[in-house]
């Protein structure tokens, strides 16, 4: 039985260490964010999805908002996912400006993007 489920379930695609850091994180289009900068050295990003056009959509409300509250470290990788700067270069660019070791680096940012990627704050291009 588990054999015949198989055939119809899309396997999930497996990519390496190094394909996940050359990975793009890019904002997704039809979120419209607004970046406001608070007291700190931190932000706060407001996001409006806007609700599909599929039937069950009329059930949500027209737009959703969330408001995500940033760090300074938080924010220092936010403002650097525009589509252009892959992981592994934000993560450089990241040691260098906090003075981190590179692993402790490494493995925060890939949580925070993750966790971005869960919102639906951001897709992730994998090339």
């Amino acid at each position: 039985m588990p054999d015949l489920l198989s055939k119809w379930r899309n396997p999930k695609p497996t990519i390496d260490r190094r394909q996940s850091l050359e990975s793009i994180p890019v904002r997704n289009l039809s979120i419209e964010d607004e970046t406001i900068k608070s007291s700190g050295e931190g932000m706060v990003v407001v996001s409006r999805i806007r609700r599909g056009r599929r039937w069950w959509s009329r059930f949500a409300p027209p737009v959703i908002e969330q408001r995500i509250e940033l760090d300074e470290m938080g924010a220092f990788v936010f403002s650097r996912i525009d589509g252009e700067h892959s992981v592994k270069r934000i993560i450089e660019e990241f040691v260098k400006h906090f003075r981190v070791n590179r692993r402790e680096a490494e493995l925060s940012t890939v949580e925070f993007i993750r966790k971005l990627a869960q919102k639906r704050l951001i897709s992730i291009v994998v090339k």
